[in-house]
């Protein structure tokens, strides 16, 4: 639930569409812009990634990280790695966990980040280092459109099915600041790699999916039950939209081109908002947006090194 700095760096090409890759620096929201090339007519696309606040198991898991790397003078570190442990083990068989308080409170910040530089402008959004101050005014132009087209509050939404992302989106991406429906695509959803990911698989879905978040909603901010489920459109998760069993690579390839293709061909606008989950947008930036590993790798160590980042 924290916003990125981030910009879009110089055009690579790619087969049907030139895109231009993101530096990326923090860690909830990172783009893609993508150039559709159609009969010689180049059309701008902004993709804004937003990886959701902090869940409930990742406030267990940034527990044991913190004791790893902290000495805590006024409590047995056997103590809280056995009670960290134990929570470990009884929240790694629940299904689609919530956000914590603690991700509650990072996307009011997050919120309120947005407010501001609708006010202030995105100056306030985004701060300049002394490499950025020797930008091309092209390169100012194109920062300028990447912040206009993120502050812009008539783009679509669309969100992971799973309960951390929805209520993220929900909370950050306020209805009271004009932001408009969530739409839900499965195709967005956590990459399930091995069998103790429960987190990834799901446990409802079409109406009983809405039921459900709008009920683990309602005890973490006021006035949530009848707004969100008035925002939520869930048609595109009517069946059962996980999978049971770890996805081959392959799986989640046929997955990120669809989810791809949707975002560009069957969204309308200009640009849009995703809110979604680590290793999807890394498996996104790998795929469509001819970022390394290796780079992906270095920006979540200086961003766990320099903020605490959860997993």
């Amino acid at each position: 639930g924290e916003v990125l700095s981030a910009y879009p760096t110089e055009p690579c090409e790619s087969p049907g569409f030139r895109r231009h890759v993101p530096l990326l620096s923090g860690r909830a929201v990172q783009a893609a812009e993508w150039t559709p090339v159609k009969h010689q007519q180049l059309k701008e696309k902004y993709i804004f990634l937003v990886r959701h606040a902090q869940s409930t198991w990742n406030r267990e898991v940034d527990l044991m990280k913190t004791v790893r790397h902290q000495k805590l003078p006024e409590i047995s570190v056997k103590d809280v790695l056995s009670s960290a442990a134990h929570i470990a083990t009884r929240e790694v068989w629940h299904r689609d966990h919530p956000i914590s308080d603690e991700g509650v409170l990072q996307s009011q910040q997050l919120r309120e980040k947005i407010r501001l530089a609708r006010c202030d402008g995105p100056e306030s959004f985004h701060e300049v280092d002394e490499e950025e101050e020797m930008r091309s005014s092209d390169e100012e132009e194109r920062i300028r459109r990447f912040y206009q087209h993120f502050l812009e509050s008539t783009q679509s939404i669309y969100c992971s099915p799973l309960l951390r992302a929805l209520q993220t989106a929900h909370f950050a991406l306020s209805d009271h600041d004009g932001w408009g429906s969530i739409k839900l695509l499965k195709e967005a959803r956590e990459h399930f790699n091995f069998i103790f990911q429960r987190d990834c698989l799901g446990t409802d879905f079409g109406s009983n999916l809405v039921d459900r978040a709008v009920s683990m909603s309602k005890s973490l901010v006021d006035e949530t039950d009848q707004r969100l489920s008035g925002r939520l459109d869930a048609s595109d998760c009517q069946e059962k939209w996980w999978s049971d069993d770890p996805e081959t690579e392959a799986d989640v390839d046929r997955r990120l081109q669809e989810l791809w293709r949707r975002l560009l061909e069957e969204d309308p606008q200009d640009s849009c908002i995703l809110v979604t989950h680590s290793n999807l947008i890394k498996a996104l930036l790998m795929r469509f947006g001819g970022v390394e590993h290796s780079l992906l790798a270095l920006r979540a160590e200086e961003v766990a090194c320099g903020e605490g980042a959860s997993a």
